[in-house]
């Protein structure tokens, strides 16, 4: 198939499924939100085959860059310019099939009215996506498409036994158990009470202990948990389970994940010593740093499709990826403090170069 017609196939995609996103909009808080959840899961179903072909044939490998892991890409923060400052192809994973799935098996009235609202503010920005960055970035449900649930169980709980050093044989094991949070640490190994986080922006330097009856109030689950050690259980596994899946999917589909969420690049970070991953868990980190240092005020007065053109005029990508070394970088000799100082560096000169070229872009 050549790029031309598969962006023609894009193109078509991407304008159905924003009428579907109007319609579901329209009729969320109006009709049984299942009808709702049964178009959209229909729509995707019906182009399951396409979506699968986009994915294997857009780009060549190592090009394709994927913002998955979020609940929404959000146009009023910038994000769909600090998500193109990387790559030749990008994919936005839309989260809105596992949403409605979540939303179809919720009994709580108010736990659903929140879940609408929070649909309802992806559907804007989806639209706007849409509208505003011309099928530069590209929406499709990839971790719904890609379901693998049974095997990132299986791997999730094999990782979450792994914490333990072997003390622990199997799940029924630990559940049976353990009752207190005190409990779980007792056991835990070294690594794991020094690197398991629950929240974004959480402060390490804290005890493990602490740092869980904090996030007690932070962090919601999809039911009551019988104790705090299953809490823990239900909270480190969900995090580990969203890792294997974004970087399964990635692997896959040869992209690169564009993770903004704290706790899931530091979850993907465990498994840094798998060699077939390494490559990619160094780019992913790459583009977890530019997401933190971009500055947006440098490029409010900048429309995207400029911002854009000035990429590559200037050769961002090509520029900052020299000078960190990329072909050279390891997990040993990876210092962030480095990256972000040449990331912040090259989106000075990038701003300066957008400055001088607005006659250049027709602005």
């Amino acid at each position: 198939m050549t790029k031309n017609i598969l962006f023609d196939e894009i193109r078509k995609l991407q304008r159905e499924y924003r009428d579907i996103l109007i319609k579901a909009k329209e009729d969320i808080f109006k009709t049984n939100s299942k009808n709702v959840i049964d178009e959209i899961n229909c729509f995707w179903y019906q182009n399951r085959r396409t979506v699968k072909m986009i994915l294997r044939n857009i780009c060549n490998h190592g090009e394709g860059y994927i913002f998955t892991a979020a609940t929404v890409l959000d146009i009023s923060n910038f994000d769909h310019f600090k998500f193109v400052s990387i790559g030749k192809c990008h994919i936005w994973d839309d989260p809105i099939c596992s949403y409605m799935n979540t939303l179809e098996n919720i009994s709580s009235n108010d736990i659903e009215e929140r879940m609408k609202k929070e649909i309802v503010t992806t559907i804007d920005n989806n639209i706007r996506i849409l509208d505003e960055t011309d099928c530069k970035i590209i929406i499709l449900p990839v971790r719904h498409i890609h379901e693998n649930n049974e095997y990132i169980c299986e791997m999730a709980d094999k990782m979450f036994l792994d914490l333990f050093e072997g003390r622990i044989k199997n799940i029924d094991e630990y559940i049976n158990s353990f009752v207190s949070i005190q409990d779980v640490y007792d056991v835990l190994g070294e690594y794991a009470r020094n690197h398991i986080v629950f929240y974004n922006d959480e402060n390490l330097s804290k005890d493990l202990i602490v740092r869980f009856f904090e996030c007690k109030g932070k962090i919601p689950l999809p039911f009551p948990p019988k104790n705090d050690a299953h809490r823990f259980y239900m909270q480190v596994f969900s995090n580990l389970a969203q890792a294997i899946d974004v970087i399964t999917l990635s692997y896959e589909y040869n992209m690169i994940p564009f993770v903004r969420n704290d706790v899931t690049s530091k979850y993907c970070i465990f498994f840094f010593w798998l060699p077939e991953f390494k490559n990619l868990l160094i780019r992913m980190m790459i583009c977890y740093i530019l997401y933190r240092t971009f500055d947006k005020e440098m490029f409010c007065n900048i429309c995207f499709d400029d911002y854009c053109k000035g990429l590559e005029k200037y050769g961002f990508e090509e520029k900052i990826l020299e000078k960190i070394g990329i072909e050279n970088l390891e997990p040993h000799n990876f210092s962030i403090g480095e990256i972000r100082a040449i990331i912040d560096s090259h989106l000075e000169k990038l701003s300066s170069v957008l400055d001088e070229s607005f006659g250049f872009f027709g602005r």
